[in-house]
This record gives C-alpha cells, sequence and structure tokens, in this order.
C-alpha cells in the first residue's frame, strides 16, 4: 500500500504520456502534492513529484521539463537558482509558481521571468490542473512556432551568405510567402493574396495610372528588367521615394510572417541576372519592425554578419 511518506519522488502517470504532457511538481506538503498530482492525472498529465528541492535538480538535470509546478513558499532563496536551471535546459519551460503570501517581490519576479502565479488561497487543485492544461497548450504552439521560426532564420542565413543568393518560400496556415536575395542583400519580399499590392501603393499614394503601370509592366516583361528600376528610369518616382515604399512593403511583410503560425520554409539557392540598386541589407530593415521572437532573431543574424564583414 503506497503512503504519502513514500511519494517524495513519485511518478502519477497514465499509460503512455508523451513529453508535452508531462509535469515536474514542487511540493513539500505531500497531501496537496497527492490532491495536485490526481487532477493532473485525470488530465492525462503525467506527474513527477519532489518533496525535496535537491530532488527537483537532480530530476531537472536528466529531463528538461516542459511544465514547471513550483511552491514558491517553500523555494525560498532557491527559487531563481531553479527557475534559471530549468531554462538553461529548456529555454520554453513554462513555469507556474504556488505562493501564499503574493508578496510585491513576488509579483515582481513572476513579471520579470515570464512566470505563471497562482494564489493557494483561492485555487483549488482542479482549477490548477485545468490552468496547466491551457499553459502547456499555449506552449505547444509556442514550441512548435518558434521551431519553424528558426528554420526560416537558418533559411535567411543561407540566402544572405551564399555567392548569389536565391529564393526562400515560407508556408503557413495564415500564408504564402516568397523572399529574394541576390549577392546577400534583399531583393524582394511579398505575401500572395495581399489586399494591398504594389501596384495598389504606387495608385494610391503616388497618383500613378494604371495604364501608365501597365505599360511599365510590358515593358519590364520584354527587356528582363525590374519593375521598380524601371519606374525610377523613366522618371515616374523619384529613387528615394522608391527605396522608402518597398523598404515598407517588405518590412510589413516580415511584420505579418513574425506572427505566422505552423511555419514551413526552404531555401531555394538560385543565381539570377538582377541589376539593380533598390537592394536593401538585412539590417536595414529591421528598424521598422515590431518587437517579436523573429524580429531579435533577425536581429542576431544581422549583428553576426556586420561582424563577419
Amino acid at each position: 500500500m503506497t503512503t504519502f511518506q513514500n511519494i517524495s519522488q513519485w511518478q502519477l502517470a497514465p499509460p503512455i504520456a508523451p513529453l508535452e504532457s508531462r509535469v515536474l511538481l514542487f511540493e513539500p506538503n505531500l497531501l496537496n502534492a497527492w490532491k495536485i498530482g490526481k487532477a493532473l492525472l485525470r488530465q492525462n498529465i503525467q506527474v513527477h513529484i519532489c518533496s525535496e528541492i535537491l530532488d527537483v535538480y537532480a530530476h531537472l538535470a536528466r529531463n528538461p521539463q516542459h511544465t514547471i509546478i513550483l511552491d514558491a513558499d517553500k523555494c525560498d532563496s532557491q527559487l531563481m537558482s531553479v527557475v534559471h536551471f530549468a531554462r538553461m535546459k529548456n529555454p520554453t519551460t513554462a513555469i507556474l509558481l504556488l505562493t501564499s503570501t503574493e508578496s510585491a517581490h513576488l509579483h515582481k519576479i513572476s513579471q520579470r521571468e515570464r512566470l505563471a502565479l497562482y494564489s493557494k488561497n483561492s485555487l483549488t487543485s482542479e482549477m490548477l490542473s485545468k490552468a496547466v492544461v491551457s499553459r502547456m497548450a499555449q506552449q505547444h504552439k509556442i514550441d512548435h512556432c518558434e521551431h519553424g521560426m528558426s528554420v526560416l532564420i537558418q533559411n535567411i542565413q543561407e540566402a544572405t551568405t551564399t555567392t548569389f543568393g536565391g529564393e526562400i518560400v515560407v508556408r503557413s496556415i495564415n500564408g504564402i510567402g516568397r523572399m529574394y536575395f541576390i549577392n546577400h542583400l534583399v531583393a524582394w519580399i511579398y505575401i500572395q493574396d495581399s489586399n494591398k499590392t504594389l501596384l495598389h501603393d504606387l495608385v494610391e499614394l503616388e497618383g500613378i495610372e494604371k495604364e501608365e503601370l501597365k505599360s511599365v509592366y510590358q515593358e519590364c516583361r520584354r527587356t528582363g528588367l525590374n519593375f521598380a528600376d524601371m519606374l525610377v528610369n523613366w522618371h515616374m518616382i523619384p529613387w528615394e521615394r522608391m527605396r522608402n515604399i518597398l523598404s515598407s512593403r517588405f518590412v510589413d511583410c516580415l511584420n505579418r510572417m513574425a506572427a505566422w503560425q505552423n511555419v514551413r520554409s526552404i531555401f531555394i539557392p538560385d543565381q539570377r541576372k538582377y541589376q539593380s540598386d533598390l537592394l536593401f541589407p538585412l539590417s536595414d530593415l529591421l528598424s521598422g519592425m515590431k518587437p517579436s521572437p523573429f524580429s531579435r532573431q533577425l536581429s542576431r543574424l544581422a549583428v553576426a554578419q556586420q561582424d563577419m564583414v
């Protein structure tokens, strides 16, 4: 017969529990640990219970966790050390804190370290289990999205470091985009089925007639010259203005891609003949991007490339 004294490092587990459905619970009060563990088990979540803080470190060293529940009142000075150790093992770990004090200091820590803070005084085991399920669903989306974005960043790195460049095709449940790179520089970025095309901007913002734009487009098809360069060469728009319009459009596309989910991308190396000075270093587009994990990764990539120059 199992007693509470025997569950210091006890595991409550459904028959099959994928990594994303596992929780590490630090709760020295074994009766509370049992209640929380049983509630999570009913949600088909595997639970590993630790009643000693050293057991938490030992378990994390062997098994990086997606989700951790900590009794913040019992962690004392070890709280930040545990949080940083868990994040070192898995940067996207979701950490939930249980507390009966709700101090201002603890609130500040939870905001700074992106921790979910719950009051033990008003939270039942069932409520906590539902909160864990919700956090896991959010974390699964974040993990999946960040993985897809990491691949896209690798594609961009390859596109900006290869001799000739090429095309990146980006697919998502939100849309399809394409990015073109020439000689380490951004030549073109667009999203299919976008409501506002470059032609729309030229008509609405610059007052260029559609028929004139059609003539330019036909000439580009005949000669193989770049559309934007042709507009400048025909004195239909100043070079600086054309560059600003393109930059704004490219940044808008990048911002939209940053919010996409389930991203898949592929880089296709290609040597294109492209005579244009309307090209952009990646760093030139970053200042207009909204803060996001994607923009931060792009910034690190741009800095690394500048350091190599």
